[in-house]
């Protein structure tokens, strides 16, 4: 037996994040993982790391899932007993075969996520369920409605590199908390404040970190937004603000929007809620800048009008001549061949969003998780968990730790976290890309995606070649024509390489140029030009929003930081009317259900708004998504977390 020494790994964080940090890991004698640091030569990250990388240390060895299990006992709960592999593949098999048998492959559920978003732990393992043609998400939930509303515009989502943050004198942030959501993007923002002299905008409802440190904040009516984008660019239109030029090259549709962006600054403001003054300033800001970025937040979009606000952000720098002069996420600027990674093929797609109902219904009687935990994640949670419940229903759930999901599943199978295997990573913020390597051997009998893709393909007695391949070969196949500098063995090496990048004015639209008028959106049923509806309250309701916090990436981290707090921010005002005191329980409510939290009264929230910390909740089996709808967008599918209503009533002793 050899005896192990200190090391040090570079790696990369493979979570749902922004930032995609560039990592150095350091392991003991005993081969455990002892910290973790940024890479200094980093151009976005520059060697900062957040809270949740600097905890992974203790999450790696934290309520892990480290054995196969087989649940005895009814659902809910943790009723199971550990069970070796051959077994479960040999459950994992004939549930699925039963299905197909009797139902056909669209009745089996291959539901994943954004857990880990390696490519061969999120892409390549898709191929055994494309192989089968089992139903799939159309994964929109959290984003799919902002991209979606870029896309009919511009033909791809994708907008200014991050690391370009540094040359502008105007950022503009858009229901961005970017200092909690993207704390590498805004240490670029407050570098440009000291080499451009830049000024900072929050448009947020909210009193953030960010928006205290911003030197303008406009704080609108949930859901309003698109009134403002109305009023600024009529202002710059009708002030000779605009770039004729520009637009007259580069642009189809412009007499279109002129039409349909009515709302002066006093009218704005009547909408929104905003002063008038405020507007002014911030049209005053925009005509002054010679480099202009409006940074939008996934939050920002994730309301009923969220496509057609973050489209008509969008549209703010094709006026001032600033080619993709905003940022949502860049993932659509790489060229890389992701249906030959995941074997793509045409097959049913369902809902993310409204999945839940689906699954009420009995529509899958086979339903396999991974990479998500959709017991906290999905709307409408109560529709989710009767059909979960389901005598009828088999979940099996592929995951590093035990989750709320957990005390649904009826086969448990460990996980290997991103430290225990080797992958390789595309960021979706922006374009820099090394190794993920392997830092520790998978925690007890964890097994990677593929090597259950596979060992469950052979169960079956699938033959499909493609199942087999060699999935390096595939990814360098597909990264043929994805690197700016280097080549796919540097890369493979561990070197850190920049991926090449689509051109800002090149507009992969119908007509080849921005289209204010989309063509593409008028031939799917969907205005042409953004649009805009008032999102009406009844007396007593309240909207209730939620985002982020630092120290968790959704449900993750619980492990580590503890329970994500259970508390709801409510105005003075509110506060009054309704006889509750700080830090008193109450219960929001609405016809999807209820759940407990504790009151921290503050002017942080307007009147007529509440906030609460994504993925909240109460203790007692409740969260927030037993409140929301899962309805999704018109455009783009996503879901309109934040334009849930709920009144408050105070909770009984």
């Amino acid at each position: 037996m050899t005896e192990k020494s200190e090391k040090t790994i570079t790696s990369m964080c493979t979570r749902d994040c922004y930032d995609s940090c560039s990592l150095i890991v350091r392991t003991d004698a005993a081969g455990r993982i002892t910290k973790v640091n940024g890479a200094s030569d980093h151009p976005v990250t520059q060697g900062s790391i957040c809270a949740r990388g600097a905890a992974d240390p203790k999450r790696v060895y934290t309520n892990r899932v480290l054995y196969p299990y087989l649940r005895t006992r009814s659902k809910p709960g943790r009723h199971f007993e550990r069970i070796t592999w051959d077994r479960a593949l040999d459950i994992l098999a004939q549930k699925l075969q039963e299905t197909i048998r009797s139902s056909g492959p669209q009745s089996a559920l291959y539901a994943d996520y954004a857990g880990n978003m390696g490519l061969l732990t999120s892409q390549y393992p898709q191929r055994l369920w494309h192989s089968l043609g089992v139903t799939r998400t159309d994964h929109a939930l959290c984003s799919g409605s902002g991209e979606a509303g870029i896309r009919y515009h511009y033909g791809k989502h994708y907008g200014l590199p991050p690391q370009d943050l540094v040359k502008q004198d105007l950022i503009v942030l858009w229901g961005f908390n970017i200092s909690d959501s993207a704390p590498h993007l805004w240490q670029l923002c407050l570098q440009a404040r000291t080499q451009t002299e830049a000024k900072i905008v929050v448009i947020d409802p909210r009193i953030t970190r960010t928006s205290r440190r911003a030197d303008l904040h406009l704080r609108p009516r949930p859901g309003t937004d698109t009134a403002l984008v109305s009023a600024l660019c009529l202002s710059l239109i009708n002030n000779q603000k605009a770039d004729t030029a520009f637009i007259e090259e580069n642009t189809t549709g412009f007499a279109h929007l002129y039409r349909a962006f009515t709302y002066n600054p006093h009218q704005a403001a009547a909408v929104t809620g905003i002063p008038t003054a405020q507007i002014n300033t911030l049209i005053q800001w925009y005509t002054q800048s010679h480099k202009s970025v409006d940074m939008i937040g996934i939050g920002f979009q994730k309301n009923k009008n969220g496509a057609h606000m973050a489209r008509a952000v969008s549209l703010i720098s094709a006026l001032l001549g600033r080619p993709r002069g905003f940022y949502y996420g860049n993932s659509s600027a790489h060229n890389i061949d992701k249906d030959l990674i995941s074997g793509c093929k045409n097959g049913p797609i369902v809902s993310q969003t409204g999945l839940a109902p689906l699954i009420q219904a009995g529509r899958f009687p086979f339903i396999y998780v991974s990479g998500t935990n959709p017991l906290i994640t999905l709307p409408d949670q109560t529709a989710l968990r009767q059909g979960l419940a389901r005598s009828g229903t088999f979940l099996a759930l592929h995951d590093t730790h035990w989750t709320e999901t957990a005390n649904y599943a009826d086969l448990i199978l460990p996980a290997a976290t991103h430290f225990e295997k080797d992958d390789l990573l595309v960021p979706w913020g922006h374009s820099y890309i090394q190794a993920c390597n392997k830092v520790i051997d998978p925690l007890g009998e964890s097994k990677t995606e593929i090597n259950l893709m596979q060992s469950l393909a052979r169960k079956l007695e699938c033959n499909d070649p493609q199942l087999y391949e060699d999935p390096w070969q595939v990814l360098e196949k597909a990264f043929a024509e994805a690197l700016e500098n280097g080549n796919f063995a540097e890369l493979r090496a561990g070197k850190a390489l920049k991926l090449r990048v689509a051109a800002s004015d090149q507009y992969q639209t119908p007509s080849g140029r921005i289209e204010f008028y989309s063509s593409s959106a008028q031939q799917a049923g969907h205005p042409p030009v953004p649009d805009y509806y008032v999102q009406e309250r009844e007396v007593g309701e309240y909207i209730l929003l939620n985002s982020s916090s630092p120290k968790y990436t959704h449900s993750q981290f619980t492990e580590v930081y503890g329970p994500i707090p259970q508390t709801a921010v409510v105005n003075p005002a509110d506060a009054q009317k309704e006889g509750i005191e700080d830090n008193q329980t109450v219960r929001l409510e609405n016809q999807k259900g209820s759940m407990t939290f504790s009151v921290k009264i503050s002017n942080d929230v307007p009147i007529g708004v509440l906030w609460s910390p994504r993925q909240s909740s109460d203790g007692k089996g409740y969260n927030m998504n037993h409140l929301t709808d899962p309805t999704p967008q018109a455009v783009g599918g996503a879901a309109p977390f934040n334009s849930t209503r709920v009144r408050i009533r105070i909770a009984a002793e």
